[in-house]
């Protein structure tokens, strides 16, 4: 489904190109250069070295000498950052007063074998978009380790990172959790921003094309402060892509196999800049079969089915994905339009939907058909982003549209005694969003910021198909913020923000038709009443970071968060298919809100880098679905589960161990652990993700100079039984899971070659996932896999 179609959605983007054409009119009158070079301790200049000023897209790559230089700086303050493979980046702040600048710059040569992923101390280590959140911990991710820890999709790319798991429904479906928190509490931003994809429901996964992001930055905890509704877990912003050299012309294509399902896949893009524009589209296919488990049957309430040829039947799928950028750099700053389509076509594990039947179960002959029942994702996105440069001022303008087409397909039921539903659309969901994220950074003096900002949208559903769960709905919601960075003194810095969010929703009273004896229609039974809700809140957050020392740093972190109640919580009222429930939404939920603490402790030295990061949070009002008294009068729906509030308590930490143990080996490890509760009923959370053990180790090696580089990782995660769990759900066992992973990087020309090899769950363990929803059905996770992947960059 094209965004071309609907005249609204044609006037919104013909309004988005006109202001992006406006923005190319501006010009900044007085622009001065950033020049230099870039060497190391013993003065020898490092070619190809890349420094580029914080939070935007200005870039220079050094020559031959070492020399660089910046053009069309704006007088005022600027944060350079300098990075080369094999040394410490470089962090430096540059004031233009009257003049260009010449700055020289030296770097520390530092251990190979540095984790791409970092925990930072100073606030200025974590380079954002957005306003920094320094006084939360915070994670950069690197394309690097993306790569090196590629998964199914890109959330379980990131799972071995303390506190971040997945919820995941198959092989291509997942969804982010953070600390414990998922749905509507993980916020993810793309360019500033915020995804929008149904984001309540299980299966929904997170629709974003994985080889598509080359860097991100993930915030955990809470961060309402700056992001409004949904801001309890964390962040994680994917970041737009740098800029590159002028006169450039790149491209790149990856190749992918995975045995356990037969993947084939394939991703490429282009890139091209020149005359300060810049052109940049990518395209993304793969297609995969049924997937293997470690089993023949499973048992599903006393009965033993079969799983033949060890496939889960119906769990194949595809997906289509495209994108196109276009840029512009010019004196008064930069400005690209981005516009994307992720498409996704998966099947639901035949016994899915409704009972599992034997009959349901049995081999078809092809692993890659995708049968009923089924979903169809059509997710659309227009995003504008525009950043002005001032006088010790910046002016950040992001604006977007999505829409996210999400259809189930199922075989109908006979409700009542009314006539069969005609057809197989089971569900339709249509969602449209229009946003804004607008932010002001400005230097009221030395070590003294200041960003005053606004975000917000304006989501519209529209429901079709011959199954009720929610209504059609409009919801809109802004926000207004305040936030300032203090630097007190050397190492000392201090944080406070203030905010005020307001919203509103409004959704339709649904009815359904009441079928007599005789077939027709004797009345009708509301679903769901009408809704029509107002909410206003405000958010403070307040944080320090400290460098104890040279080596070790501190963070504090205390503030208010909250989450408006969703239309779904508020009015659903129907089988939610793949939970085995009937879901009642409760139209008298307040906003969910909380008082949250965190601490980071961090240290690093030339071989080692540890940390430790406690989080207690204390939320008044926690909404989530509980387990009622009745049992639906639906065909195969179960018990009646409703949306309730109560008092929860949750705490836990993350700790992280990296050290070099020599100049080729490295040894990570890191521990994981939530512990969450239900004060007033005495219950868990359910969904909460068990105590867990990551140790890797990563040998890095290369046989001469001009050889290519290698690398191999064997990696042992240790997963705890989940015995809290809440009332009616099931507990997993412990279990363990082995990894190892190996590859080479060459250099041919300019060209640049990179092959991996990675074989996962070695020991081919059968293990119920504790965040599959699969596991209600006793299904273990996949099997043995052998992934492949090749690289070629030019």
């Amino acid at each position: 489904m094209g965004i071309a179609k609907g005249t609204g959605r044609s006037a919104l983007i013909a309004f988005l190109l006109w202001l992006y054409s406006l923005t190319i009119g501006f010009a900044q009158t007085t622009t001065h250069t950033i020049s230099g070079k870039v060497a190391d301790q013993s003065g020898e200049g490092l070619p190809y070295a890349v420094v580029y000023e914080a939070g935007t897209q200005q870039m220079a790559t050094t020559d031959l000498q070492g020399a660089f230089a910046l053009n069309g700086m704006a007088v005022g303050k600027h944060i350079l950052i300098t990075s080369y493979l094999g040394f410490e980046s470089s962090i430096d702040t540059v004031e233009i007063i009257d003049g260009s600048v010449v700055l020289d710059i030296i770097l520390q040569e530092k251990a190979e074998l540095l984790n791409p992923v970092d925990i930072t101390v100073d606030p200025h280590s974590v380079q954002s978009e957005e306003p920094l959140t320094f006084t939360l911990s915070g994670q950069t991710v690197s394309d690097t380790f993306l790569r090196e820890h590629q998964g199914n999709t890109l959330m379980n790319s990131l799972e071995d990172l303390a506190g971040v798991s997945a919820l995941n429904t198959g092989v291509g479906i997942s969804k982010p959790v953070i600390r414990g928190m998922s749905f509507n509490r993980v916020i993810v931003n793309e360019y500033g921003i915020k995804q929008e994809g149904q984001q309540w429901g299980v299966e929904h996964g997170l629709e974003l094309d994985q080889y598509g992001v080359h860097e991100l930055e993930l915030i955990k905890g809470p961060v309402s402060v700056l992001y409004g509704s949904d801001g309890l877990a964390g962040v994680i912003n994917i970041k737009r892509p740098k800029l590159p050299k002028r006169d450039t012309l790149r491209a790149d294509v990856n190749l992918n196999y995975k045995s356990n399902n037969a993947l084939f896949g394939t991703s490429a893009s282009v890139e091209k800049f020149k005359n300060n524009l810049w052109f940049k589209a990518r395209i993304t296919w793969q297609d995969f079969a049924d997937y293997k488990v470690p089993a023949n049957e499973f048992k599903y309430n006393s009965y033993s089915l079969p799983i033949v040829k060890n496939r889960l039947k119906n769990t194949a799928g595809n997906e289509l994905n495209y994108a196109f950028h276009l840029g512009t750099r010019r004196k008064w700053g930069h400005s690209t339009l981005y516009v994307s389509r992720f498409g996704q076509q998966v099947g639901f594990f035949a016994g899915a939907f409704g009972i599992p039947k034997t009959y349901q179960l049995q081999d078809d002959g092809d692993s890659r058909d995708i049968q009923l029942p089924y979903q169809d994702i059509d997710h659309w996105k227009v995003i504008s982003n525009t950043v002005v440069y001032g006088r010790n001022a910046k002016w950040m303008i992001d604006l977007g549209y999505q829409q996210n087409l999400r259809q189930e397909h199922s075989q109908p039921h006979a409700h009542g005694k009314g006539p069969a539903p005609e057809g197989t659309l089971a569900l339709e969901l249509r969602l449209q969003t229009l946003s804004y994220n607008v932010r002001w950074c400005y230097d009221l003096r030395p070590h003294w910021q200041l960003y005053i900002g606004s975000n917000g949208q304006r989501k519209t559903n529209q429901t079709s198909g011959f199954e009720s769960l929610i209504p059609e709905y409009t919801a809109m919601q802004a926000g207004l913020y305040a936030l300032q960075d203090l630097k007190l003194r050397k190492g000392l810095y201090w944080q406070l923000g203030l905010r005020w969010d307001v919203a509103t929703q409004s959704a339709q009273e649904t009815t359904v038709p009441v079928y007599g004896s005789d077939a027709t229609i004797s009345g009708y039974e509301q679903r769901n009443p009408a809704i029509e809700k107002a909410y206003s809140v405000p958010t403070v957050s307040s944080g320090v970071a400290w460098d104890l020392s040279k080596k070790t740093g501190l963070k504090y972190n205390v503030g208010t968060a909250f989450r408006f109640p969703t239309i779904p919580e508020l009015a659903s009222n129907g089988i939610h298919h793949g939970t085995f429930r009937h879901e009642l939404g409760n139209p008298e939920l307040d906003i969910e809100q909380g008082i949250l603490q965190d601490v980071s402790w961090a240290y690093r030295s030339k071989k080692l880098t540890a940390g430790l990061s406690p989080f207690f949070y204390r939320f008044q009002n926690y909404i989530y679905l509980r387990p009622s008294a009745k049992f639906s009068t639906l065909p195969d729906a179960g018990q009646v589960y409703q949306y309730s509030e109560g008092p929860v308590t949750m705490t836990g930490l993350e700790t992280t161990f990296q050290y070099a143990i020599s100049k080729n080996w490295r040894w990570d490890f890191s521990v994981e652990y939530v512990w969450n509760k239900n004060t007033e009923l005495g219950h868990p959370l359910p969904f909460t993700p068990p105590l867990h053990a990551l140790n890797e180790v990563t040998y890095r090696f290369t046989l001469g100079k001009g050889m290519p580089k290698n690398w191999l990782r064997f990696s042992w995660n240790q997963f705890a039984p989940q015995n809290r769990v809440d009332l009616n759900e099931k507990t997993t066992d412990g279990y363990a899971l082995f990894h190892l992973a190996g590859g080479m990087e060459f250099h041919w020309g300019k060209r640049t070659f990179q092959w991996q090899l990675q074989l996962m769950n070695l020991t081919n363990a059968r293990y119920l996932n504790n965040m599959s929803r699969y596991r209600i059905l006793n299904l273990p996770e996949q099997g043995r896999n052998v992934q492949v992947s090749v690289y070629c960059g030019f």
